[in-house]
């Protein structure tokens, strides 16, 4: 399904009206106004008169753009901008109803993607086969039932919106040009969309779909390495606060149906994704510092799952949970979710970050650092041995705590055994780096690889270079570039 099959206009445009010739009533332009180069004009639906298509908040259409040719059947994943249009996609909005604000987002949405060829099943597919392995925020079933839903219907305003949001995230950038050009580039995309974001937020407030697509912003300014993810972070938590999300719902599971409990599963998988990220902002050297504004879910509380399905999408099989759900503390449990496994390397992690960060434990931190690191060594184990079946994503974020413990562990005690023995353990973690590269530089699509990877990457390069070793080097510096040129990152991260 396109967007161009969602919807068409409640009348005929003014030039078909005015001659009184038959009117297709197609978005942007009716098939008549298009052929014959026009500019196509629809009545507003308040009847006050035509409204142009090239106005801030309507699909525009630049007259050598031939609609007829488009087909949403041949679908790029490669974002070129419409051509000396960027100033079209910042004006701000002149309404602030709902209604309105629904028909104008899902015009604006339909031109992105005229324009660069982009169709709504293009986006899903890149999107459930990549970013959804280790941010499973968004649940198949769901997003189908709801994408159904809208074929007859204008689409609700934030979830057109995190459709732009995934397409964000998979979109390719251009590279018809050598020069770097601003106008064909992922970064007009990424502006556009925050553009968009809070024009939907000075409406909507608060909604699952908005912290969604805030949680896909939120990631794309991570692994691009901008500060701007630490701003964005704290809204996401504010607003899942806000809608209530951030309770424990499996005892109301068996109250509720199967789209219902799907529902709260869903909006679960998004609370533990917001506590998850922010830990690994904080964990960058920029915001070491800063304490977590999200409280980590306690022992007891249940893991996430994986938000899969297979074959026939039904709320049974896009559930796919294990009964009984396993906790927080069932590290040694067997059926723990790839989601659920990264969900518990964030929580060492957390520990991790309070311990360098809390005063009371500046006197114990070194005992508190050794026994974190026994805790990882044995996490880092069990991941291992399930890499089979889970994603790495709960091993990369174990790795990257192991390096800032022990990096933590020489810089703050002299003491000869501690200090060999964490040298050894960053050279061990280093390696593993490389092991990791090595094996994933064969990989055509780096949107499967963690959030945190670049950041793991960059470390263990810092120590090759530090002990002037060249076993992996190269492996670890390729994949970083590959890495940063997919996501328009400087290398130097956050």
């Amino acid at each position: 399904m396109t967007l161009l099959e969602i919807r068409r206009a409640p009348r005929v445009c003014a030039a078909c009206k005015a001659r009184k010739k038959a009117c297709d009533k197609q978005l942007p332009a009716c098939g008549r106004c298009a052929r014959r180069g026009l500019t196509c004009r629809y009545d507003t639906l308040t009847g006050t008169g035509p409204v142009e298509m090239d106005s801030p908040w309507t699909v525009y259409t630049a007259p050598d753009v031939n609609v007829a040719r488009y087909n949403p059947c041949v679908a790029s994943t490669v974002w070129s901008p419409p051509p000396h249009q960027s100033n079209l996609l910042f004006r701000s909005p002149s309404s602030t109803d709902r209604t309105s604000l629904d028909n104008m987002l899902e015009q604006r949405i339909h031109r992105l993607l005229l324009h660069s060829s982009l169709s709504v099943d293009v986006i899903t597919e890149r999107y459930f086969r990549s970013v959804h392995k280790y941010l499973p925020v968004v649940s198949p079933y769901l997003l189908d039932a709801a994408t159904s839903q809208f074929k007859r219907a204008t689409p609700r305003a934030d979830f057109s919106l995190l459709l732009l949001c995934m397409g964000l995230l998979v979109v390719r950038p251009s590279v018809a040009t050598t020069q770097v050009d601003e106008s064909t580039s992922i970064e007009l995309l990424y502006r556009t969309v925050k553009t968009i974001f809070g024009h939907v937020q000075a409406v909507i407030c608060a909604s699952t779909s908005l912290v969604q697509a805030a949680l896909l912003i939120c990631a794309y300014e991570y692994v691009s390495g901008q500060d701007a993810a630490y701003i964005t972070i704290g809204t996401c938590a504010r607003m899942a606060h806000t809608l209530g999300i951030n309770c424990d719902p499996t005892q109301r599971l068996g109250l509720l149906n199967d789209v219902s409990s799907l529902r709260l599963l869903e909006q679960w998988n998004v609370w533990w994704a917001v506590v998850i990220l922010e830990r690994l902002i904080l964990s960058e050297p920029a915001f070491r510092s800063q304490l977590p504004s999200t409280q980590f879910p306690d022992q007891a509380s249940h893991l996430p799952s994986d938000l899969v399905f297979e074959g026939p999408l039904s709320p049974i099989s896009d559930t796919h949970l294990p009964r009984p759900m396993p906790i927080l503390s069932a590290v040694d449990a067997d059926n723990v979710s790839s989601f659920g496994r990264q969900a518990q390397a964030s929580h060492l992690l957390d520990h991790v970050l309070r311990s360098i960060t809390s005063p009371s434990c500046r006197e114990s931190l070194i005992p508190h650092m050794r026994a974190l690191d026994r805790d990882l060594q044995g996490f880092i184990s069990i991941a291992i041995a399930e890499s089979h079946r889970i994603h790495c994503s709960a091993y990369t974020t174990a790795v990257k705590s192991f390096f800032i413990v022990h990096e933590t562990i020489l810089e703050t005690t002299t003491a000869g055994e501690i200090d060999e023995r964490s040298r050894a353990a960053l050279e061990t973690a280093t390696r593993i780096m490389s092991c990791v590269a090595q094996d994933h530089l064969d990989n055509a699509s780096v949107e499967c690889l963690p959030l945190c990877c670049a950041s793991n990457l960059r470390v263990g390069i810092r120590h090759m270079v530090e002990r002037s070793s060249c076993d992996g080097l190269q492996s670890c510096l390729a994949l970083e570039a590959r890495f940063c040129g997919r996501w328009g990152a400087d290398g130097r991260g956050l």
